[in-house]
């Protein structure tokens, strides 16, 4: 079969579980909710409405998709990933289910023509949601100044000045300058092509990661003392990043301690 006859099939299939569990929660809620291999997959498994499609009536479409209908939704995006650049498996996979809210909104069938439809769609979507966008890492290089930089190829590493200014102040601005004052003067500027948000951080943080190898490799081999550099990539705990980033010379500060509770970081020591 091929790929095309094959993610038609898969959206029916979809459909046609998304029927059955329409029935069965308004039979048994409890034999619905046993229905799913997991909590994981019973929380998930709602059809939410895309974000940027204006005024939303949340009762308007009740869909959810089944452990079986999860997974074959996986191997459609997985499919269609071959044919997308820059993006990854789990943003098609959110611009199919986003396509598939859009296409029942609009009362689209799901012949052959309906399906290609939607998953032209989903493609659109996704490669919209493409952005070049440049990455600032912390990074510390004793003895760099204000109006230095060093060039690696398209990577700098410049001084930290140099951008902080740049960034719009918010808490977590505050909290990301007041935790860092001391431990580091520099950032690794890592500017990643044209690229979704999910795939370029990880694209960001493979290439901090080698930049940072190499440099310790090169002073290690010549005998040098290293250290004064450090790429804090993980600054406060083992699961904890905090990086600067921009586009569309729009500055902002991300990492996932902008969603724990502050005063439960502790700087490492």
């Amino acid at each position: 079969m091929s790929a095309a006859n094959q993610d038609i099939e898969d959206l029916n299939f979809i459909i046609t579980e998304a029927i059955r569990l329409n029935k069965l929660s308004r039979l048994d809620p409890e034999l619905y909710k046993s229905d799913f291999y997991n909590d994981i997959d019973c929380i998930v498994s709602s059809l939410k409405p895309p974000q940027d499609i204006g005024e939303i009536d949340h009762t308007l479409i009740q869909f959810n998709f089944s452990s079986a209908a999860q997974k074959v939704l996986e191997n459609i995006a997985k499919r269609q990933y071959r044919l997308t650049e820059g993006v990854t498996v789990l943003d098609l996979e959110t611009e199919i289910r986003n396509s598939i809210y859009i296409h029942l909104k609009n009362n689209g069938s799901f012949d052959s023509p309906g399906c290609m439809k939607l998953l032209a769609r989903a493609q659109k979507r996704a490669k919209r949601s493409r952005k070049q966008i440049t990455y600032f890492f912390p990074f510390n290089a004793v003895g760099l100044s204000p109006e230095k930089e060093i060039n690696i190829g398209n990577l700098k590493i410049i001084h930290k000045d140099s951008i902080y200014a740049k960034v719009k102040e918010d808490d977590h601005y505050r909290f990301f300058i007041k935790s860092n004052e001391d431990i580091f003067n520099c950032l690794l500027h890592i500017p990643i092509p044209e690229s979704s948000s999910n795939l370029s951080k990880h694209r960001a943080e493979n290439v901090a990661n080698f930049i940072y190898g190499v440099i310790r490799v090169f002073t290690t081999s010549y005998h040098y003392k290293a250290d004064q550099i450090i790429l804090l990539n993980h600054p406060f705990h083992k699961d904890t990043t905090h990086y600067i980033a921009s586009s569309n010379d729009d500055y902002w500060i991300e990492g996932s301690y902008s969603q724990l509770n502050i005063k439960s970081i502790q700087p490492i020591s």
